[in-house]
């Protein structure tokens, strides 16, 4: 502004500032189960969400909590809450687990079908409401029933597959499982095989005498079973 100034063209610069609220705790996203994700009916899980101090101070003892709610009428179905001892502006993101059980509720009583969860930070001072929450849907599958193919172009491809799947699910009826092809093969490498190559049927949940599972081939098959290799240390 100097009056004998000869160039005008660079007196000005202009830059964006922002204000940030002293205290900000936001919720940040839903981490446990991921977005689309699917748990299997029946078990037990930890929901989790990232929180971040997004202000300018560090945050101690901040009230947070998750609620889970149907998707078809939005009905609340699963609540916990908790406290953060900390959220420090130079931590970054911080991943907190919630209990799986607080009475009443129980994920693992979240019967097969779509729900939302939401993550919220409760900080009694916080300056900035609008990002308190995060949410994202999942689904519960029910357990393994009925008829199911396996093989080339089925549901289940392979004999591990099915294995494996029944390991993750669970068994909720009579299964029968129906070999379409005429040979399978297992080389012990998967996540289903044992340390002798073969496969490990054990710690299947929902097996009784109600709960049978029978592996049988599909009419005018005699499936041949090999099993090779030696599983990784």
């Amino acid at each position: 502004i100097m009056s004998n100034d000869q160039l005008r063209g660079d007196d000005t610069i202009c830059g964006t500032s922002f204000v940030l609220p002293t205290d900000d705790a936001a919720a940040i996203a839903i981490v446990n189960p991921q977005p689309d994700q699917e748990e299997p009916y029946g078990f037990s899980w930890q929901p989790a969400a990232l929180f971040q101090s997004v202000g300018v101070a560090d945050l101690f003892d901040v009230p947070v909590e998750v609620r889970i709610n149907r998707c078809s009428d939005g009905v609340l179905v699963f609540k916990s809450d908790t406290s953060m001892p900390e959220l420090n502006i130079d931590q970054g993101q911080v991943r907190l687990y919630f209990p799986a059980a607080s009475s009443p509720y129980n994920t693992a009583n979240l019967v097969p079908g779509c729900y939302t969860i939401c993550a919220i930070a409760n900080y009694p001072q916080d300056g900035n409401p609008a990002n308190d929450t995060a949410c994202s849907e999942f689904s519960v599958i029910p357990r393994l029933s009925g008829n199911i193919y396996v093989g080339v172009g089925q549901r289940f491809q392979t004999i591990h597959a099915a294995v494996d799947s029944m390991k993750y699910r669970g068994i909720g009826g009579n299964l029968n499982l129906i070999l379409t092809d005429a040979s399978y093969t297992e080389n012990g490498n998967v996540h289903a095989s044992s340390l002798y190559a073969d496969l490990d049927f054990t710690g299947i949940a929902g097996l009784s005498a109600n709960n049978i599972v029978t592996w049988e081939p599909y009419p005018g098959q005699t499936p041949t079973i090999t099993f090779t290799g030696n599983r990784p240390s």
